[in-house]
C-alpha cells in the first residue's frame, strides 16, 4: 500500500491532467498537468474551469482512483 504522501502525489498529477485536459482540450495539456499537478495550477483558473464547465473535477478524480470506472 502506497504512503499518505505518495497517494496524496498521486492524486496531484491525476488531478493536474484532468484540468489539463479542460484548460486545453488537447492531450499535450493533459499530460503537462499530469507532469506538474494540479497543485502547479493557479486556483484563479481552477475556479474558473470549475465555474465554467459546471464540473466537479475532484468527484472524477475520485473515481478515477478509486478504480470504479
Amino acid at each position: 500500500m502506497k504512503s499518505q504522501s505518495g497517494r496524496l502525489a498521486i492524486k496531484d498529477k491525476l488531478a493536474g491532467a484532468v484540468y489539463g485536459q479542460a484548460l486545453g482540450d488537447a492531450m499535450a495539456i493533459s499530460i503537462c498537468g499530469a507532469y506538474t499537478g494540479a497543485s502547479k495550477i493557479r486556483e484563479k483558473w481552477r475556479r474558473l474551469l470549475r465555474a465554467a464547465n459546471q464540473v466537479d473535477f475532484d468527484k472524477y478524480v475520485g473515481i478515477i482512483l478509486s478504480g470504479k470506472v
